[in-house]
């Protein structure tokens, strides 16, 4: 089994931080498994050796080869990457799952959001802060839609800047533990030996001064037009390296911006291999990154630009730009300065003054190398969450399940609501009894009768207001309702009970109860429970040996439970604490787990409706359209340990 699974639908080597955790969870010890895509500049050399890699979408599928303006080839890409990631989780069932962007949390959240299973755990890891973009289309839209709206859903939230994380909670509510882990680069133990001035030297050309130095992606956002409009203010010889890919309209821009006097000293070294660029950055005398401040991942970027802490790593003053957070990060450790990034007169005074101080500069470069060493490197920023993560796979979830707080929210809110809306819930079972549209209870008092004789003990647990507990009084059982909702109890004991064996009771004490009843029934409950398993063991210990369980559990299949999450506006109140909608076979799975044997399928009921026009009531019995479906299980008359022994 794997203990740790990544899954971005991106080429995982273009996440420096994410290789680097892989990296880092291999050397604790841990069992790692990548699952991302493949794309034409794929290096094997950036997986850590020691991971299973799984790719999701491969260069070979045939849609992945169409041009990328063909729009409506996006869903079966999608499609084929849900299928896979699906196969692949299912197969290696990792103890956690780490999902980096929106596209891979709205997978894995469709695979994991309803079960809620009790031995994995789910981390959200944002590199970027998921706001809409001019270029993103309906899919890429839809992925953001639900990351937001399923925002409290993972135990852990990630994200590389403090910035970020309080504007994503303010915006989502979410109540997820948050953590902060800031895109640094592991720990440099030596800086490599500067071979900047030799490349330029054997492309024939000779720098006598000073290089301001950037690298990334050459393009808008970052600067640059700022860059080249603040050179008339540098020293003189000084030059002016941009090493990365580059297209030539932005190039052109680019110098058409700059004063013709400075023009021959920006020079393009376009895209090196990665193992090249600490080299070439340990050359500097100046490193420059900033970005222009008009999306919020722009703005909160203190933590979340690589380029900042690798100019740390290698001992090399920067100018950054005024952003949230980033003179906490780059004044007060003494690595640089911090500049409006649309200010060329107050670029160009910074980079100067760095420039013509050579005591000031190597002090800064000093002090940036000692915080790289001391904080802003992987090993630090990932530590705690590392040892959360290898503590839980190793058996305890202390430090990585969610809050207490959260625990109790996910049991008392449902009560909350179903004690507010008891009368009303009660009055609208009335109705359908009175109407003969009572179907639940018609499926119960069917199967009950035909398995258990008349007066036998049975509890109802989650008996609610207690209707579905009176009707099986009624036909002679010995019933016994429980209900942790207060008024739901207060609803139940309004009934008439005069001749029959009716009580009701606010959850006693369970212990009491084990070994008691021919039957449990237990009608829309697992649905609201945070762990069903152990809720399946509660019931199971309830019963007599030989004793039945009839339960019903939310139906996944459902048009109408698709059609709800599709239009969330339509959702019920209820439905927002469905924890556990299950397919057939997932509850077949969770009930044999149990203990449980010579497990049936009834059938499927109740889809509101079909149920209000009679010619449509049969529909609710296929898979399609039942919203609720209806299990019998036995409990043995031995248990499997016994019977073992003997």
């Amino acid at each position: 089994m794997i203990d740790v699974a990544l899954v971005i639908r991106a080429p995982i080597h273009r996440y420096p931080p994410s290789i680097f955790q892989a990296e880092l969870l291999l050397e604790a010890g841990l069992r790692v498994a990548i699952l991302d895509v493949e794309d034409g500049g794929y290096r094997a050399c950036n997986i850590p050796s020691g991971t299973e890699r799984i790719l999701l979408a491969s260069a070979n599928d045939p849609w992945s080869r169409m041009p990328k303006w063909h729009r409506w080839l996006s869903p079966f890409r999608r499609w084929s990457f849900h299928q896979r990631l699906t196969t692949a989780l299912r197969k290696m069932n990792p103890r956690v799952i780490i999902a980096y962007e929106p596209a891979a949390m709205n997978s894995v959240g469709k695979i994991y959001r309803w079960v809620r299973p009790t031995t994995q755990r789910i981390i959200w890891h944002f590199h970027e802060f998921p706001e809409f973009l001019e270029g993103h289309g309906p899919g890429s839209r839809h992925d953001i839609i639900q990351a937001r709206k399923h925002a409290s859903y993972p135990a852990v939230t990630v994200f590389p800047d403090s910035g970020r994380a309080r504007c994503f909670a303010e915006q989502t509510g979410c109540q997820s533990e948050m953590r902060i882990v800031m895109n640094c680069p592991r720990r440099l133990e030596r800086i490599p030996q500067p071979r900047l001035r030799a490349h330029l030297q054997s492309l024939g050309v000779v720098i006598p001064g000073s290089i301001v130095f950037y690298n990334g992606v050459v393009g808008p956002n970052h600067g640059l037009m700022t860059a080249v409009r603040s050179m008339g203010d540098w020293p003189d010889g000084s030059h002016f390296v941009l090493v990365g890919p580059i297209n030539s309209a932005f190039r052109e821009s680019l110098m058409a911006s700059a004063d013709a006097r400075v023009r021959e000293r920006i020079l393009f070294v376009g895209p090196v291999p990665p193992e090249d660029i600490w080299a070439f950055r340990a050359s500097a005398d100046v490193c420059l990154t900033l970005f222009e401040h008009y999306l919020t991942n722009m703005t909160l970027s203190a933590g979340a630009s690589n380029k900042r802490f690798e100019a740390m790593a290698v001992g090399v003053a920067q100018v950054a730009d005024d952003g949230e957070g980033l003179r906490e990060v780059v004044e007060k450790n003494h690595a640089g300065l911090c500049v409006g990034p649309n200010d060329h007169q107050a670029l160009g005074q910074a980079v100067s003054s760095l420039l013509t101080n050579p005591e000031r500069r190597a002090a800064m470069g000093r002090a940036a190398r000692e915080a790289h060493l001391r904080h802003f490197n992987y090993e630090e920023q990932f530590a705690a969450l590392r040892e959360s993560i290898a503590t839980f796979c190793r058996g305890t979830n202390r430090c990585i399940s969610p809050p207490a707080s959260k625990q109790a929210e996910r049991i008392v809110e449902p009560i909350k609501l179903f004690e507010t809306s008891a009368t009303t819930f009660a009055a609208r079972i009335d109705q359908h009894i009175a109407g003969h549209r009572y179907y639940r209870g018609q499926a119960f008092l069917k199967e009950l009768t035909s398995l258990c004789p008349v007066g036998s003990e049975v509890l109802d647990y989650g008996c609610g207001p207690g209707r579905l507990a009176w009707l099986m009084a009624k036909a002679g059982y010995d019933v016994t309702g429980v209900d942790p909702a207060l008024a739901m109890i207060q609803e139940a004991n309004k009934l008439p009970r005069s001749g029959l064996q009716l009580r009701f009771e606010a959850l006693p004490d369970l212990t009491l109860l084990s070994g008691r009843y021919s039957a449990v029934v237990c009608s829309s409950v697992i649905e609201y429970v945070p762990k069903p398993i152990e809720m399946l063991r509660q019931l199971f210990r309830f019963l007599r040996p030989g004793g039945v369980l009839l339960i019903t559990f939310a139906n996944r299949r459902s048009l109408l439970y698709l059609y709800t999450r599709l239009r969330p506006d339509k959702l019920l109140p209820h439905h927002h604490w469905q924890y556990n909608v299950w397919t057939s076979q997932e509850a077949f799975r969770a009930l044999a787990g149990c203990g449980f044997e010579r497990i049936r399928f009834v059938r499927y009921f109740e889809a509101e409706p079909f149920d209000r026009r009679p010619l449509l009531h049969p529909l609710t019995r296929y898979v399609l359209f039942g919203t609720v479906g209806l299990l019998i299980a036995r409990r043995p008359e031995q248990h499997p340990e016994s019977r073992s022994q003997t």
